[in-house]
């Protein structure tokens, strides 16, 4: 390959991967208060609501989908066994790990 081509196609390729790298934060506006990226969580009776800040999603009648960093804590104390689902307290009979999650 030419000196010349080289150096084009390394360039473009150095170009396009910085145009194509994916956003590393959600960007908020200092100028914006808070309250205009909340959501009335009756907005979204899907959304569950867990203990120390987790969230998930219901999927069905009984079962709740989240990251199992979510749970991992919920795990070892049973009385934080609960998620709230459209603003009622629900109680969580079983959490379920994937396998070999540490």
């Amino acid at each position: 390959m030419p000196p010349k081509l080289k150096f084009f196609v390394i360039g473009a390729l150095g170009i396009c991967s910085v145009l194509s790298a994916p956003a590393s934060a959600i960007v908020r506006r200092n100028d914006v208060s808070d309250t205009r990226y909340r959501v009335d969580p009756q907005a979204i009776p899907a959304l569950a609501d867990l203990p120390y800040e987790g969230h998930g999603t219901l999927i069905a009648p009984a079962w709740v989908v989240t990251a199992a960093h979510a749970v991992r804590y919920m795990k070892d104390h049973p009385k934080d066994w609960f998620v709230t689902i459209n603003g009622k307290r629900r109680a969580v009979a079983r959490i379920i790990l994937y396998p070999g999650y540490e």
